[in-house]
């Protein structure tokens, strides 16, 4: 179960998820990236998933 309240956010932690070489954008899309993590794992913790049905890239994560 993630702690929301101890997460720390950091440039290190955004720069592992920028792809190389993609700049400005790749930094936005890391932050975005990010917090799908974060939205993904909250409506699991919360067993809301159970009702959920994703389709696309976002389906791959669980």
């Amino acid at each position: 179960m993630i702690q929301f309240d101890n997460i720390k956010l950091t440039e290190g932690h955004i720069a592992r998820h920028i792809p190389t070489g993609s700049g400005a954008p790749g930094r936005e899309a890391a932050i975005i990236d990010i917090a799908q993590d974060l939205l993904l794992a909250y409506l699991e913790d919360s067993g809301l998933m159970d009702m959920v049905a994703l389709k696309g890239g976002t389906c791959s994560n669980f």
